[in-house]
C-alpha cells in the first residue's frame, strides 16, 4: 500500500512543483492588472513588493517555528491553501490594504510551500534514490518554464478580452495545486520534529564567518533581485503605455515574457543533458572500479559532486597532451574495445 502511495507521489510531485512554482497568469500580467484594473500608480505597485518582502523576512522565525510544529506535509498543504487565498485577495481586493495583504500572504505561502523540497528529499532517501533529486527538480523546473511560456502569451490575449479572465485562470490553477498538495506526503520519520527529539539534541550549529556572510548576503540580495524584476517590468510597461494602447502593451509584454521562458526551457533541457553526462561518467567509474583505483570506495554522491572538476580536467588534458607529444586515450566510450586495442599495440 505504501509503495503504491510512493509511486503516486513520484508521478505527481514534478507536476505539483511545476504548477505551483508561482501564481500562474498573475506573474504574466501583475503590473498591468494593478495599473489598469486596480488603478494603482507606480509608487503603490512598487511599495506592494517592498512591504510584502519586508513583512515576510520579519516573520521568518515564527514561520519556521510553525513549520517545525506542523511538519513538512501540513506545511506544503498550508502553503498551497495560502496561495489560493492570495489569488482571491489579489483578484477581488478593492483597495490597497486588501491587495497588500494578498501580496504578504503570497510571500508567506512560499515559505511553507518550499518544504516540498524537504518532502522530495526524504521520500527519495526512503526509496534509495538520493541521486535523483536534481533530475526530479529539473523536470519540475522544465514543466514550470514550459507552462509559464505558454501562459505568458495566452494571458495577454485573455486580458485584452476581459481584464479579470487571466486571474480566474490563476485561481483555477491554485485550486488544482491545493488538491494535488494532498498527495505530497512525507513518508519518512523526519516529517515532523518530535518534542523528545528536540530535548535530546544538544548539537549546536557552528556559525562560521562564511556561513554568516552567506546568510546575510541571501537576506540582502533576494529582496533586491525580486524587487528589481518586478520594478523592471513595471518601468517597461510604463514606457510602452506612453506609445501604445493597453491591448498592444499587453501583447508586447506577453511576447517578452514568452521569449524569456523559452530561454528558460532550453536551459533546463541543456542542464539535464549535462547532468546526465556526469552521471554516466560516475557510473563508468563505479562499474570498472578495482581496489587499485583511486576512486575505489568513494560514494556515488561524492563522485557526482566532483564530476564537473574531473570532466574539465579531462577536457584540458585532451587539448594539452598532443601539444606535448603525449597520446591522449579516451576510454569514456567502448572502454573494453579501446583497452584491447592498446594491449594489442604493445
Amino acid at each position: 500500500m505504501e509503495q503504491e502511495k510512493m509511486t503516486k507521489f513520484n508521478k505527481i510531485f514534478p507536476w505539483y512543483a511545476g504548477l505551483s512554482g508561482d501564481l500562474l497568469f498573475w506573474v504574466a500580467i501583475d503590473t498591468l492588472f494593478l495599473t489598469v484594473v486596480k488603478n494603482f500608480n507606480a509608487s503603490q505597485i512598487v511599495s506592494l513588493t517592498t512591504v510584502s518582502l519586508i513583512t515576510c523576512i520579519a516573520l521568518q522565525v515564527p514561520l519556521l517555528k510553525i513549520i517545525k510544529k506542523i511538519g513538512n506535509t501540513n506545511s506544503v498543504r498550508l502553503g498551497s491553501m495560502l496561495l489560493l487565498v492570495s489569488s482571491l485577495l489579489l483578484t477581488f481586493g478593492q483597495n490597497y490594504i486588501v491587495v497588500a495583504l494578498g501580496k504578504v500572504i503570497y510571500e508567506i505561502a512560499f515559505t511553507f510551500q518550499n518544504m516540498a523540497n524537504a518532502v522530495l528529499k526524504n521520500n527519495l532517501e526512503l526509496q534509495n534514490r538520493n541521486n535523483e533529486y536534481i533530475k526530479v527538480k529539473t523536470k519540475s523546473n522544465t514543466i514550470y518554464a514550459t507552462v509559464t511560456m505558454i501562459i505568458s502569451f495566452i494571458a495577454s490575449l485573455m486580458f485584452n478580452f476581459n481584464n479579470y479572465l487571466p486571474m480566474f485562470g490563476c485561481i483555477t490553477f491554485c485550486l488544482i495545486c491545493f488538491v494535488l498538495s494532498f498527495y505530497i506526503v512525507d513518508y519518512s520519520k523526519y516529517n515532523k520534529i518530535k518534542e523528545e527529539t528536540k530535548i535530546k539534541s544538544k548539537t549546536k550549529i557552528n556559525y562560521t564567518k562564511l556561513i554568516i556572510v552567506l546568510i546575510v548576503s541571501y537576506g540582502l540580495f533576494y529582496p533586491i533581485v525580486n524587487s528589481g524584476q518586478s520594478n523592471g517590468k513595471l518601468f517597461i510597461q510604463q514606457e510602452l503605455l506612453l506609445n501604445f494602447d493597453v491591448e498592444k502593451t499587453a501583447l508586447i509584454i506577453g511576447v517578452i515574457l514568452c521569449i524569456s521562458r523559452i530561454v528558460r526551457v532550453v536551459s533546463n533541457i541543456a542542464f539535464n543533458k549535462i547532468h546526465s553526462k556526469y552521471k554516466e561518467m560516475v557510473n563508468q567509474c563505479i562499474t570498472y572500479d578495482t581496489e587499485e583505483s583511486w576512486t575505489y570506495g568513494l560514494s556515488k554522491d561524492y563522485l557526482l559532486e566532483h564530476a564537473q572538476d574531473w570532466y574539465n580536467c579531462n577536457e584540458m588534458l585532451k587539448i594539452e597532451c598532443p601539444k606535448c607529444g603525449i597520446k591522449y586515450i579516451d576510454t569514456s566510450k567502448d572502454r573494453e574495445k579501446v583497452l584491447s586495442e592498446i594491449l594489442e599495440s604493445i
